[in-house]
């Protein structure tokens, strides 16, 4: 005999689930003239809600004065946010992902939508432009002599939007290492996923670009990149262009293995989260599905990401293999990463609990943008070649 419970218990979540679905259809077809706006931030968006740690007593940071963006209480930005931003960028098809990106050497610029005031307006230039899957930004202070390579892997963050060449994680990192040259892997708007697909199908061939026969390989996580990855309601946000085309993986025999995203069901669940994720009542209350990851999505990203790593150990010879959760990482994240680290072979440099808008007195975010300043991008290649001169 069943337990009558299951019955009970089938009907509750039927009925939450129902219940978020009218929520969300009612603002669809009525509230979306944005008569009102809960400028709570939305679940999966980066917040500042970490804990206050101080740099190493080792470390001398010298800042750079310069703030090319406007200041956080200027008038101007008085009740704004992300939505209201105009990405007056030349944008185009990504030699990549297919998603928009960049166009080779072209100016960033990112204004307020109807206003003259620019929060950014940045030049980015590119290595091998123009050539399918050998693109990527460049980094400058190269070591004429180094002979070993780090490669940075990661989204918009890890590829510097927003922030000029000489500012980048990996231009930054190549002044702290004289026998390393550090390649610039990022790619905007992504995830392990993407990576390791555009690998596994020969689109991403920026590895034939590394000199060096021998180096180090680095993931650069925040933990908006679960959801990314293992899908979530956060993923379909209104100003997420890849969600839909976003390849998704699952566990089979310890292996990441591509769903099949035109099945019915995958269909289905595509319209359920981007209807649930436009609400702007579920956003105000944080609700977000699923509402936690198991131990099973963290196995399958660590997996999406240690197989990352195996691609490009079949072209080199590995030396130290990475994974940097940046201060956005959660408390939750971070245990579940350190707990599975060695089994999947990976080493964490745990930054979680710096909190870089004290140590940084607030220059840690460009206004409203969201994306890391250059101040961020020096204490966090402070931060990495530290620890790394001290595992090399």
């Amino acid at each position: 005999m069943g337990s009558p419970l299951n019955p009970t218990y089938k009907t509750v979540v039927f009925n939450i689930a129902f219940f978020l679905l009218i929520v969300s259809a009612i603002e669809f077809f009525f509230v979306q003239n944005k008569k009102f706006s809960m400028l709570k931030p939305r679940p999966g968006e980066p917040t500042n809600a970490v804990s206050v740690a101080t740099l190493p007593e080792s470390l001398n940071l010298q800042l750079i004065e310069d703030w090319p963006y406007p200041s956080p209480s200027d008038p101007a930005l008085t009740g704004k946010n992300k939505s209201d931003l105009d990405i007056s960028q030349k944008y185009g098809n990504s030699p990549l992902v297919g998603a928009r990106i960049q166009t080779f050497n072209s100016v960033g610029l990112l204004r307020l939508k109807n206003s003259n005031t620019v929060i950014y307006k940045t030049q980015y230039n590119y290595e091998m432009p123009g050539v399918l899957g050998k693109t990527y930004r460049a980094s400058l202070f190269e070591n004429a002599k180094a002979e070993n390579f780090i490669i940075n892997i990661g989204d918009s963050i890890t590829f510097g939007e927003g922030v000029e060449q000489a500012y980048t994680i990996s231009s930054l990192l190549n002044k702290k290492f004289q026998n390393y040259n550090n390649y610039n892997f990022g790619i905007p708007g992504t995830s392990p996923s993407d990576h390791l697909l555009l690998l596994e199908q020969g689109l991403d061939r920026r590895f034939e670009n590394v000199k060096e026969e021998k180096g180090i390989l680095i993931y650069h996580h925040f933990d908006f990149h679960m959801g990314r990855a293992i899908d979530s309601m956060a993923n379909y946000l209104p100003n997420s262009s890849a969600a839909i085309a976003r390849p998704l993986y699952e566990l089979k025999d310890g292996r990441p293995l591509l769903k099949n995203r035109e099945l019915i069901f995958e269909r289905a669940k595509v319209f359920f989260y981007r209807l649930l994720a436009s609400s702007e009542t579920l956003a105000y209350f944080n609700i977000n599905l699923p509402p936690n990851f198991d131990d099973q999505d963290y196995r399958l990203y660590l997996s999406l990401v240690k197989s990352l790593f195996q691609e490009y150990e079949k072209h080199f010879k590995i030396l130290g293999r990475y994974v940097v959760l940046h201060p956005r990482t959660n408390d939750t994240q971070v245990r579940q990463f350190k707990k599975l680290a060695e089994e999947f072979k990976i080493k964490i440099l745990d930054y979680s609990m710096f909190n870089p808008a004290a140590i940084l007195e607030n220059r840690d975010i460009i206004p409203l943008d969201q994306h890391p300043t250059a101040q961020y991008y020096q204490l966090m290649s402070e931060l990495i070649a530290n620890d790394l001169n001290h595992a090399l």
